[in-house]
């Protein structure tokens, strides 16, 4: 049978539709070197959101001799019960290893009573792509096989889309769609081979196999789902919408009256709470002393400017009735409009939550971010909702304690910080009293609390970059008055206790001040047309996406737009070039070898183009600067202003005609040199936060040895750094001993000079421990 794309079509594909069959695709499975598995699902319109009924399994091989088999399993006339004994403990590559996991385990391992953590032993091609782009600007979602098979393979996987959806339930496969599912198999297993040889290359191995290791788990999680008490949320939803009334008629009466009507009490203030225009000239007529005091603080005794940021931080710093009604009325509206009855579509039946958990797109560092809904980001208010569901089961709750201080202490080689962890000892008030100079244990406990929250404050804001203007701010947010010099003060202090870690610090910051100061050439016409070509490029895919269910190929862009729409095609978005047309820019590793790709965007380093135009305010450009509103702004303002896509595009164009590239070259240097020194701070954070993301990989692969054979056991929930999974409460003792063992069996891996603390407790929700 010739399969489609050509170069597929050597492949022999053997078609089963008989159960006698299968024992020849059991040999063949059981010899093979490599082996790769796709389904074909029964299309179902209205429901993307989860696969249909298995139609088609199809496997490719490579055998012993290097000759390559594949075969295509019709389960219409095959039960897909009889596989399970056949693929029961294959080894085999996937391209979204979890869409295929859900379809085989449904279809054939769920009916054939398999053990949980049994089946197909997945390696997910889709993940490995995705560890080669991490940190690419724009590189914010998967890849389709379509486009990883032209990428890797050159071959053009034509057919794609009309094939796919074209499976029901009960037609006779047609010679077509056996084609198709069989050439799907053959490009998956070609492109992993071809994903292996460059992880290889590019030292990616280890990281790799602890994305898959930990993909199991994962994967369950989200089967899983996290218990929701709906009925007790709609109350206190209608809670806080009367809390916010009680507010909006406080506001009203702080601000000279408002609005009622014939059927209630409450009152609208005549401005709008949800403008922050609005509420900054409310709180200049009605709170002006409070906002004299709180800008006489950062040296400016004035009011609120439109320039002037309106935070919560800033509210609790005014202070006084108004600023406190408001800080409130925009807690409850925050929740109110953010989830509110926004959750109820995201409930599957059974009051469960099923959040999709994604690896390495998800966040840059390797952390895992959650979407549909977002469960990682509830705020407090709801997690006494979040609950097992079931009488007799509880949450057994466990928080790796410091984990990223820990993890600077292993990467710096900092003696002191790491006896303050081999001694168990409080590890901020370790840090007070090295910064001060004083013994801690002699001091009065409010003077002790004092200095250990500025010592904790800079122990996580180190991490992080953290300034001394971040610093200071964040000290007397927190009631401890800190002027930006006194913030210099303690940062140098700190560095000074924990000499090592300035060590690590000064090493990391200098790469990237480095090339700041001294970037590679820059190819600065063919970045603009970058960026001009990929807008459009992008709303582009984005419509194929939605209505192909798949990102489109190159020669699919090219059968629709220009030869320029197939050259941005080839980039993860409008990035920097230098002279040999690669973007520029660098790269940062974990222990475990995870890449962190840093690039330079171009629409940021337009910005930042107008910023330093702006700020240099050049004679030969004023009738320019003045043309787009410029000048004698501030630099948010200025910023405000360039957000307008069109408009800071156009300030380009008459810059350049106004005095040409050569004449403005140095803005553009000055822009780039901005724009690649505003990366030191996510810089010096990638290895850190990178690491133990990798070390939270480990522990989930882990946990899921000891308790993915369980059905009683269920993984639940993640939170960058600690683990929740729902047990009967008779078993709560057994399951935190399990929990705290791969948690530290995770870390011991890439952290194996600084013991790990895990902080664990049962709780009857997400919100607190049992009594």
């Amino acid at each position: 049978m010739t399969l489609r794309g050509g170069g597929v079509g050597s492949v022999p594909v053997r078609f089963i539709d008989s159960p006698e069959d299968l024992r020849d695709l059991q040999l063949a499975l059981r010899s093979a070197l490599h082996v790769a598995i796709d389904t074909e699902t029964v299309f179902q319109p209205g429901d993307l959101g989860s696969p249909g009924p298995l139609r088609v399994l199809s496997a490719a091989m490579q055998l012993p001799d290097g000759a390559e088999q594949a075969f295509v399993v019709d389960v219409r006339t095959v039960d897909p019960v009889l596989l399970a004994p056949v693929l029961n403990g294959v080894v085999a590559d996937a391209w979204n290893a979890n869409f295929d996991a859900l379809v085989t385990d449904t279809a054939i391992f769920a009916p054939a009573r398999t053990p949980r953590d049994q089946g197909i032993l997945w390696w997910d091609a889709q993940l490995a792509d995705a560890l080669l782009h991490q940190g690419v600007t724009g590189f914010s979602w998967f890849h389709g096989l379509a486009w990883a098979t032209e990428r890797y393979l050159g071959i053009s996987a034509e057919g794609k889309g009309t094939t796919q959806l074209s499976y029901n339930a009960t037609s006779p496969l047609t010679a077509e769609q056996i084609a198709y599912a069989g050439a799907d198999a053959v490009e998956t297993l070609w492109v992993a081979m071809e994903l292996r040889k460059l992880l290889r290359s590019e030292g990616l191995e280890t990281v790799a196999a602890l994305e898959m290791s930990a993909r199991p788990f994962l994967d369950h999680m989200q089967r899983c789902g996290l218990g929701f008490d709906s009925s007790g949320y709609a109350s206190y939803l209608d809670q806080r919408r009367a809390e916010m009334a009680d507010c909006l008629t406080a506001l009203a009466e702080l601000t000279g009256g408002g609005q009622g009507n014939l059927f209630s009490t409450a009152l609208e203030p005549a401005w709008n709470p949800a403008s922050e225009p609005q509420a900054k000239a409310a709180l200049n007529g009605f709170a002006a002393p409070n906002v004299r005091a709180y800008l006489a603080r950062n040296g400016r005794g004035r009011l609120l400017q439109d320039t002037d940021s309106l935070t919560a931080n800033v509210l609790g710093e005014i202070g006084g009735p108004l600023a406190e009604t408001l800080q409130k009325y925009r807690a409850h509206a925050k929740v109110l409009s953010t989830y509110g009855d926004n959750l109820t579509p995201f409930l599957a039946g059974g009051n469960r939550f099923h959040p999709q958990y994604v690896q390495v797109v998800g966040v840059n560092t390797g952390r895992l971010s959650a979407r549909n809904p977002n469960v990682q980001t509830f705020p407090p208010e709801l997690k006494p909702f979040i609950r097992p569901l079931q009488e007799g089961r509880v949450f057994v709750h466990a928080d790796v304690s410091q984990a990223e201080l820990r993890w600077l202490a292993q990467v710096s080689v900092d003696s002191a910080l790491r006896s303050a962890f081999h001694a168990g000892a409080d590890v901020h008030l370790h840090t007070a009293g090295r910064m001060f100079g004083v013994d801690i244990d002699s001091l009065e406990p409010k003077r002790r609390a004092e200095l250990r929250a500025r010592a904790k404050t800079i122990n996580f804001g180190i991490v992080y970059g953290q300034g001394a203007r971040a610093l200071a701010r964040s000290l007397t947010h927190a009631g401890a008055e800190t002027s930006v010099e006194d913030g210099q003060r303690l940062l140098a202090s700190y560095l000074a206790a924990y000499p090592q870690v300035a060590a690590w610090v000064s090493r990391q910051d200098r790469l990237v001040d480095q090339l700041a100061t001294s970037p590679p050439p820059v190819d600065w016409v063919a970045s603009l047309r970058l960026y001009d070509e990929y807008g459009p490029l992008s709303l582009f895919r984005r419509a194929f996406r939605d209505a192909h269910r798949r990102w489109p190929t190159e020669s699919e862009i090219r059968a629709e737009r220009s030869e320029d729409g197939v050259w941005a095609s080839r980039f993860e978005d409008a990035m920097v070039l230098g002279l040999d047309g690669v973007p520029i820019g660098w790269e940062s590793r974990t222990i475990a070898g995870r890449r962190r790709r840093f690039t330079v965007g171009v629409s940021g380093l337009l910005r930042r183009f107008g910023r330093v135009l702006a700020a240099a305010n050049p004679s030969e450009l004023a009738i320019v600067l003045a043309r787009h509103g410029l000048q004698g702004l501030s630099e948010q303002r200025v910023d405000k202003v360039l957000e307008d896509r069109i408009l800071r595009r156009s300030l380009v164009d008459n810059v350049l005609a106004r005095v040409g590239w050569e004449g403005s070259l140095r803005w553009w240097q000055a822009a780039l040199k901005d724009s690649i020194s505003a990366m030191v701070n996510a810089h010096r954070n990638a290895p850190i936060q990178g690491g133990v993301a990798d070390a939270m990989l480990g522990a989930y692969a882990a946990l899921w040895a000891r308790i993915g054979a369980d059905d009683s056991l269920w993984p639940v929930l993640t939170v960058h750094d600690s683990i929740v999974v729902e047990c009967p409460a008779d078993r709560a003792e057994e399951v935190c001993k399990m929990v705290e063992e791969a948690v530290v069996a995770g870390f011991g891996q890439f952290c194996p000079d600084v013991p790990v603390t895990v902080d664990i407790d049962v709780r009857p929700s997400l919100s607190s421990p049992a009594s």
